[in-house]
């Protein structure tokens, strides 16, 4: 009874994972789904509906509110002979196309918001499936709740939950197949070798005979899958990866390896003397070589398939994403990436996942009593591999992504040499020490959970903070090996405070170079949608050695609604100069259209001078001019002039809107008074 209880119990906590799993990925605040996942299932709809991998058919089309046009312009999309087909890997869209055809036959069509909610509930499904993966591997070395428990710290606590759960990325789909090659492989480096005769035919025994046969049928089923399917199978999920992901490359290789030389030699080999140069040799051809051939030849046929109609379609070996040129470009020295994806406070694994630690001292700690040591010796040859190729990138951050996104997939080698690691400790740990490392393991799992959750899932500080960073040395920086090793401007714990005092702090770089400003001219409207003021990002161009126009400095403003420009911190300012139109007249008034969303306290100064202190309602921006009156001595003509918005009680917008909301700025005008008789 108690044992059916367990079982019950057991499966209730997969359920309940699963579910939690589902509700974190699908209520999340920060999603990525226009990112590179944009097109991902408009290719998948484009087999379905026109049974092609071309985009071509959606040349005239909006897609999810842009012109076909910008997505070529931003090299999204790429053309080959009169046709057009998404920059990236095909693989993840054709194994999405039964999905994609499902919700066509209800009427979602891709080149619209539904694609974002598929992409979610698509990668939701992917983390679920990910989890029963883990448990599947975890069992292999662990029984009982930790089997469940390993797979779903290291889910919720790393960056499988805060970027595969918020877009279908390429690494949803090969993080899968990762998964479930390694539990390919961890079962064939535990097992052993049966030396059991078939049990012997008793007269006495009724049944006996059937018993013996089902016994063989059983050995026979095994020796089968062992031998021949499960290579196979190997191999093609290998294949699998490389075709959703092109670093998969990096798992491939040092697997290979491992076949071709980690497995069990055969009995009837004769041992060399270990001095002997034959010792080696013997040692490496007496391995089970055929097991390795079987999964080398499965994906190699794989690959040529693809090779083959890669070269049809684009007259290429292989698709533009996979080129090793994308690698050939101008990058910081491969050591900064490697440092940085380790632990750098904005992208290291260890400060993102400080658990996966735990793994590599306990492989350290435990080295001679490790189970499937081989197997522990490739994974973390695959993740350094990876981890090398990664870094080798000019953007070894992984672009305005949470936190490492591009070693997501490798994590699953560290998730697997933390499995191990726990099967030893288990049995070779005191009570008292074993107590210790599972406390240290939830501890470290809960900052994890708190980093990658939290923050990834639910605090949109940290989406705010990518254009607020340079990720790059810039030319005026205090650090320089740019902004991600800066643990003041640490991602994980961003938050509206942080952000705003990062910005703070670019814009007095930016200010204190004295570099030229933008100007406002004297009576004409400057509206939020005009190319004046629109775009802030000022000192991400400066950093990034782009040449443009000067334009006016905004300073703590948010960029997130379409019809205002909002506030964003406690202290908003917009730093400007007039150009050659300097002013002459004695009085200016500075007409500001401005919006509020609730009864909001205001300062309003003009270069240090407060001059409007008031409080705002829910207006409208048709009757909610302020007016600045300024006299020509207050004004720098030929200098610097700041317009600065205080809001002392300022709070959040909602807990669903993150925002330090204070008002919201729609047009701004600098116009003279006329004096008395003119």
């Amino acid at each position: 009874m108690l044992k059916h209880l367990t079982a019950i119990v057991y499966v209730a906590l997969l359920v309940l994972g699963s579910v939690i799993l589902w509700q974190l990925s699908t209520t999340a605040k920060n999603d990525n789904t226009r990112s590179d996942p944009k097109l991902t299932l408009l290719v998948s709809q484009a087999v379905v509906d026109h049974g092609t991998v071309a985009l071509t058919d959606y040349r005239n089309d909006l897609i999810l509110g842009r012109d076909f046009d910008w997505y070529v312009n931003m090299l999204d999309i790429l053309e080959y002979e009169d046709d057009y087909y998404s920059y990236f890997p095909v693989g993840p869209s054709l194994m999405a196309v039964p999905f994609v055809a499902v919700a066509r036959n209800y009427g979602m069509d891709m080149r619209t918001g539904d694609n974002m909610t598929l992409q979610i509930w698509l990668a939701a499904g992917g983390l679920i499936l990910l989890f029963w993966l883990l448990v599947g591997l975890a069992r292999v070395f662990v029984k009982g709740f930790a089997s469940i428990l390993i797979p779903f710290i290291a889910i919720t606590g790393s960056t499988m939950i805060s970027n595969m759960g918020t877009g279908l990325w390429s690494l949803n789909f090969s993080s899968l197949f990762f998964a479930a090659a390694l539990i390919i492989l961890a079962q064939r480096a535990t097992q052993k070798e049966s030396t059991s005769q078939p049990e012997p035919v008793s007269k006495n025994a009724s049944g006996s005979g059937g018993r013996i046969l089902g016994s063989r049928l059983d050995l026979g089923y095994q020796s089968l899958y062992r031998e021949w399917l499960a290579p196979i199978l190997l191999g093609i999920l290998l294949f699998l990866a490389f075709f959703a992901r092109a670093s998969a490359a990096a798992f491939i290789l040092p697997i290979f390896i491992y076949l071709s030389g980690a497995q069990v030699r055969p009995a009837q080999w004769r041992e060399p003397h270990p001095d002997h140069v034959t010792h080696h040799i013997f040692n490496w051809l007496g391995k089970d070589w055929r097991y390795a051939l079987k999964t080398m030849v499965t994906a190699g046929i794989c690959l040529v398939l693809f090779l083959l109609w890669s070269k049809r379609v684009f007259n290429a070996w292989l698709p533009a994403y996979y080129s090793a040129e994308r690698l050939a470009v101008e990058r910081l020295p491969v050591w900064i990436g490697m440092v940085g994806n380790l632990v750098s406070p904005s992208r290291g694994i260890f400060v993102y996942s400080p658990f996966f630690l735990l793994g590599v001292l306990g492989t350290i700690y435990f080295w001679k009593k490790l189970p499937a040591r081989t197997l522990v010796v490739a994974c973390f040859a695959w993740f350094g591999v990876h981890l090398w190729l990664v870094s080798r990138a000019a953007q070894w951050w992984g672009g305005w992504s949470f936190g490492p996104r591009l070693l997501t997939d490798a994590s699953i080698g560290l998730v697997l040499v933390l499995i191990i690691v726990w099967a030893v400790a288990r049995e070779q740990l005191g009570r008292l020490a074993k107590s210790a490392v599972i406390i240290l393991f939830l501890g470290l799992g809960g900052i994890g959970i708190y980093v990658n959750v939290v923050q990834g899932l639910y605090s949109q500080a940290v989406m705010r903070w990518y254009p607020r960073v340079s990720p790059i040395p810039a030319i005026h920086t205090r650090n320089p090996l740019g902004d991600m090793f800066r643990w003041d401007y640490a991602q994980p714990f961003a938050n509206s405070r942080m952000v705003c005092d990062i910005e703070a702090d670019k814009v007095k770089t930016y200010l204190d170079a004295q570099l030229p400003l933008g100007e406002i001219p004297l009576n004409t409207s400057i509206g939020y949608l005009n190319d004046d003021i629109h775009d802030y990002s000022f000192v991400l161009r400066y950093e990034d050695r782009k040449v443009e126009a000067p334009r006016p400095v905004w300073i703590g403003w948010s960029t997130e609604d379409p019809s205002f420009r909002w506030t964003g911190c406690p202290e908003a300012k917009i730093v400007f100069d007039f150009g050659e139109h300097h002013p002459t007249a004695e009085i200016y008034d500075i007409v500001l259209v401005v919006y509020a969303i609730r009864d909001q306290h205001v300062q309003i100064a003009f270069n240090g001078r407060v001059i409007i202190d008031t409080f705002l309602t829910n207006a409208t921006p048709d009757n909610s001019k302020l007016y600045l009156t300024v006299s020509r001595d207050q004004i720098n003509a030929f200098g610097r002039n700041e317009i600065t918005f205080s809001f002392p009680d300022i709070t959040l917008a909602s807990p669903q809107d993150q925002r330090l909301l204070g008002l919201g700025l729609a047009a701004i005008e600098i116009q003279p008074i006329a004096s008395d008789g003119e």
